[in-house]
């Protein structure tokens, strides 16, 4: 938005809205981009309003819980059906289109789909303690952790959350196993969550 500073608070609790498409298509697609989800999915959000000058808008959020409400999902979410296998790089940015060229692959147009995992306040560890493995049958699939402090883009980052870009588009028709990881500072044993959802065609 052009109105908005990046970085800034109402920015943070925000989703820009573009003007020239359906309000059904739309929805799907910022589930698509995991900054815009990052709001989609805080059970602790409530809707606002709506901004607009010209043809440029912002819907507001704000949480109805207090900070600190731990809470946590992966998305997509467990045994979900149909899940997109791929997302244009271009609806990403450079920042990812940098990490994909950086692991060899020349060209690259399309990225596996984003998955992604919220804490909707702030990461339970150190961004570097936080991985994700994920894989189809048996195989691992390369990709990277995308964290908050990467990228200012609101489509790339939300606080609190981080997500696994796969290089290459999610195999068609397969169970994808994700698994988190993360240690916390003066904790024995990692953390972690373990979901699985399957891609579509």
């Amino acid at each position: 938005m052009s109105w908005l500073k990046t970085g800034s608070e109402p920015w943070l609790r925000c989703l820009p809205v573009a003007l020239k498409t359906k309000a059904t298509r739309l929805i799907g697609e910022w589930y698509d981009l995991p900054g815009y989800r990052d709001l989609l999915a805080d059970p602790r959000g409530q809707w606002l309003n709506l901004y607009q000058r010209g043809n440029e808008a912002f819907l507001e959020t704000r949480p109805q819980r207090p900070a600190g409400t731990r809470l946590s999902r992966i998305y997509p979410a467990r045994n979900a059906t149909e899940v997109p296998r791929s997302l244009a790089i271009r609806d990403l940015g450079p920042v990812v289109r940098n990490k994909v060229l950086a692991a060899g692959i020349e060209k690259p147009k399309k990225v596996g789909y984003p998955i992604s995992i919220h804490f909707f306040d702030k990461l339970p560890a150190p961004a570097g303690a936080l991985t994700c493995t994920v894989r189809a049958e048996g195989q691992v699939l390369p990709g990277y952790v995308h964290r908050p402090e990467d990228s200012q883009r609101r489509v790339l980052s939300a606080p609190g959350m981080a997500v696994f870009i796969p290089f290459s588009p999610l195999p068609a028709n397969q169970e994808i196993t994700v698994t988190w990881t993360w240690r916390v500072p003066g904790a024995g044993k990692p953390l972690g969550r373990r979901d699985s959802f399957r891609t579509g065609n």
